[in-house]
């Protein structure tokens, strides 16, 4: 068991460590399972797939504050159940309180994980780590991997919320069932559910596009700061320098 235990923690630390040096370090793995007697974890470790940027990002965000990560999924949870009971007749208010909780997590957790990338993060690698914690969020098969912290791969951001359809109240909804609707109206009903359901979408997905854009603004206007100041500090030097060699010249 105490093997067992330390392969894996070893295959854990294989998609935190800097991604440049994963197949490096995979392959060694490997051969050093492969030498100690234990083929079949040398070809499960062989097996493995180095982690893109957005997906190791997320994989170290997990590692270094999983607390974190696991309140935004119990949100995630939350905000399916008001889903649920808002289209069962529920009140819509806890949906919206939901989501825009859901929402400002996600931005706050990419902008964390976006961090640990260094540099300018590549606007399309930011997107995908805001969709892997959104998918996260909305499905527990995604939210079970993410906190895993193995990702290779990003999730693509999820269209909804999953299929509501047939859907009975909750409990949270006072105990009553929602009134059904006319037979001739189900059709128009479950159109204007579909419409709803997709304009919410389409707001949502713009708010929190704006915010991960404003993010980056902000992440770029600290850079910059810290730039213009090693510039005046460099242009100190530079007139010290120039001092110094006027006066060995004379």
């Amino acid at each position: 068991m105490g093997e067992t235990e330390g392969v894996e923690r070893e295959i854990a630390e294989l998609f935190v460590a800097p991604p440049e040096g994963f197949t490096e370090a995979r392959n060694a793995l490997a051969k050093r399972l492969k030498e100690g007697g234990d083929p079949e974890a040398a070809r499960r470790v062989t097996a493995l797939r180095k982690p893109v940027r957005s997906a190791w990002a997320v994989n170290r965000l997990v590692h270094e504050d999983r607390s974190a990560v696991e309140a935004l999924l119990k949100v995630g949870e939350q905000l399916r159940l008001a889903q649920r009971r808002a289209l069962s007749g529920g009140d819509a208010d806890e949906l919206r309180r939901r989501s825009e909780e859901r929402r400002k997590l996600v931005t706050e957790q990419t902008r964390r994980a976006a961090r640990t990338l260094g540099g300018d993060p590549v606007p399309a690698v930011v997107e995908e780590i805001a969709a892997t914690l959104e998918a996260a969020s909305a499905d527990e098969d995604a939210a079970r991997q993410v906190l895993e912290g193995r990702l290779s791969k990003p999730f693509a951001r999820p269209a909804g919320f999953g299929d509501v359809a047939g859907l009975k109240v909750v409990p949270g909804t006072g105990g009553q069932e929602a009134p059904e609707a006319p037979a001739d109206d189900g059709a128009e009903l479950a159109s204007r559910e579909r419409e709803v359901r997709g304009a919410e979408r389409r707001e949502r997905q713009m708010r929190e596009r704006a915010e991960r854009m404003r993010a980056e603004v902000t992440a770029m206007e600290e850079r910059l700061a810290e730039r213009k100041e090693k510039l005046r500090e460099a242009e100190a030097e530079a007139r010290g320098a120039a001092v110094e060699l006027k006066r060995l010249r004379r």
